[in-house]
C-alpha cells in the first residue's frame, strides 16, 4: 500500500510503495536523495497532490540499474549499458551533486572572469583611441595654426609653396624650349647664309674670270662679302648667345622644382644638369675671351659661332653632351612625378636616340680620319694627276654624305627633343590647373 512521505529538502509531498519505507529515495522535483518515513496519517488532498515513487526510485536511490527484463545470457552491466547509463559505481550521490555545482561555479567564475577580461579589453581599447583621437586633433589644430601663423605672416602653405614650385618649372621648360628653337634657328640661317655667301662668291669669280667685271669692281664685291660675313657672323654669334643663355636661365628657374619623398631624385638631376650647363658655358667664354685677345674680333666671331674648338671647346662639347643626357633624366623623373607613363617613355627614347647619335658621330668622325689618311696616301703614290684627284673626290664625297646625314640626324633629333618638351610642358601646365 503506497505511503505519502516527505522530502527532506524542497518538503514535497511523495507517495511511495511501503516496501521502500526505511529506504533511501529521490525527490523527482529537487533531486534529492532521503530516507522515506512515513509522515502519519494523511489528508485526502496531501494524498491527491502527492507524486507518485514506484520502484524506479528504489534503484536510483540504491545507485543500481532499473529493474528491466533481463535478457537471456546478459549480466547486469551490459543490461546497464542497454538502458543507456553506465555500470553501476559506489560512491555517494550528495558528492556527485556537490561536485557538479563546484564544476558550474568554477565555468560560472571562468566566464564571469573571461566577461571582466574583455570588458577590460574594450575599455584600454576604447582609451587608446580615444587618445589617438585627441592626438589627431591636437596635431590638427597644431598645423592649422601654423597655417593661420604663415598666413597671418604673409608666409604660403605647403601646397602654395609647392605650385610655385611647378610654376616655375613650367616657365623654365618654356626657356629651355625657346633656347632649343634659337639653336635650330641658328643651324637653319647658317645653312641659308651659307649658301648665299657660297653662291656670290662663285658668282664674283665667273665674273672676276669671264671678264664680265673689272679687277677693283671684283675687290669692291669683296669687301662687301667681307662686311656681309662679319655681319652675318655677328648674328649668329648673336643666336649662339641667345641659346646659351636661354637654356641656362631655364635650368636655374627649373631648380624651384618641389622636392616631395615620391620625387626626390628631381632636385638632385636638375642641379647636375644645371652645373654642367654652367660650366659649358664658363667653358665657352674663357676660350672667346683668348680667342679675342690671340685672334681679334673675327677670331672671337669664328669660336663663338664654331662653339670652340682646342681641349677647352673639346672639354666644352663634354659638357654639352652631359647636360644633355642628365636634363632628360631629369624631365623623365618630371614626368613619373606627374604620373604619366607614356611622356616618360618618350623621353626616354629621346635619351636613347641622342645616345646613339653621339655613337654614330664617333664612328663618322673616325671614318673620316682614317679615310682622309687613305685618301691622301693614295694620292701621293697616284702616278697621274687625274688619279690623286679622283682619290681626294671620292674620299671627299663619302665624307660629304655622312657628315650630311649626321648633321640632318642632329637637326631632326633636335625637332623631337622640342616637341617632348612642349608635351612635358602641358603636363605641368595640367597639374598646376588640377591643383588650383
Amino acid at each position: 500500500m503506497p505511503v505519502i512521505v516527505s522530502c527532506s529538502d524542497c518538503a514535497k509531498k511523495l507517495r511511495v510503495p511501503d516496501n521502500l519505507l526505511g529506504k533511501k529515495v529521490r525527490c523527482p522535483g529537487c533531486g534529492n536523495m532521503f530516507t522515506a518515513s512515513a509522515d502519519g496519517q494523511a489528508d485526502d488532498e496531501a494524498a491527491r497532490s502527492a507524486t507518485d515513487v514506484e520502484d524506479r526510485a528504489e534503484a536510483i536511490a540504491d545507485r543500481r540499474p532499473v529493474a528491466a527484463p533481463a535478457r537471456e545470457g546478459e549480466d547486469e552491466d551490459s543490461r546497464q549499458r542497454r538502458r543507456g547509463g553506465a555500470p553501476a559505481r559506489g560512491g555517494d550521490e550528495h558528492e556527485d551533486r556537490s561536485r557538479r555545482r563546484r564544476e558550474e561555479d568554477d565555468r560560472d567564475d571562468r566566464r564571469s572572469r573571461r566577461e571582466e577580461d574583455d570588458r577590460i579589453a574594450r575599455r584600454e581599447e576604447d582609451d587608446r583611441r580615444d587618445r589617438r583621437d585627441e592626438d589627431d586633433r591636437r596635431d590638427r589644430r597644431r598645423e592649422e595654426d601654423d597655417r593661420r601663423d604663415r598666413r597671418d605672416e604673409g608666409a604660403p602653405s605647403k601646397a602654395e609653396q609647392e605650385r610655385a614650385g611647378w610654376r616655375k618649372v613650367r616657365l623654365g621648360l618654356t626657356l629651355v624650349i625657346f633656347g632649343a628653337i634659337a639653336y635650330l634657328a641658328f643651324h637653319g640661317a647658317m645653312l641659308l647664309g651659307g649658301g648665299i655667301f657660297m653662291l656670290t662668291g662663285v658668282a664674283l669669280l665667273d665674273s672676276l674670270f669671264s671678264g664680265g667685271i673689272s679687277g677693283g669692281q671684283a675687290l669692291g664685291g669683296a669687301v662687301a662679302m667681307g662686311i656681309g660675313l662679319m655681319v652675318f657672323l655677328s648674328v649668329m654669334g648673336l643666336f649662339r648667345l641667345a641659346e646659351t643663355g636661354l637654356r641656362l636661365t631655364g635650368m636655374g628657374i627649373c631648380l624651384a622644382v618641389p622636392n616631395r619623398k615620391d620625387s626626390f631624385a628631381n632636385k638632385g638631376l636638375i642641379i647636375a644638369a644645371f652645373a654642367c650647363a654652367a660650366t659649358y658655358a664658363l667653358l665657352q667664354a674663357a676660350q672667346l675671351a683668348w680667342s679675342a685677345h690671340a685672334m681679334g674680333s673675327f677670331g672671337a666671331l669664328l669660336v663663338l659661332v664654331s662653339g670652340g674648338y682646342g681641349w677647352l671647346g673639346y672639354a666644352g662639347h663634354v659638357l654639352g653632351i652631359a647636360w644633355l643626357i642628365v636634363f632628360l633624366i631629369f624631365v623623365r623623373s618630371v614626368c613619373v612625378t606627374l604620373k604619366d607613363k607614356e611622356a616618360a617613355k618618350t623621353v626616354m627614347a629621346v635619351l636613347i636616340a641622342w645616345a646613339v647619335w653621339y655613337g654614330l658621330t664617333a664612328i663618322v668622325g673616325m671614318v673620316a680620319v682614317c679615310g682622309g689618311v687613305a685618301a691622301g696616301a693614295s694620292a701621293m703614290t697616284s702616278r697621274t694627276a687625274g688619279g690623286a684627284a679622283t682619290s681626294i673626290g671620292t674620299y671627299a664625297v663619302i665624307i660629304g654624305i655622312l657628315v650630311t646625314i649626321t648633321y640632318l640626324g642632329m637637326l631632326g633629333l633636335h625637332v623631337w627633343y622640342v616637341l617632348v618638351l612642349v608635351r612635358v610642358r602641358n603636363l605641368v601646365e595640367q597639374h598646376l590647373g588640377r591643383a588650383e
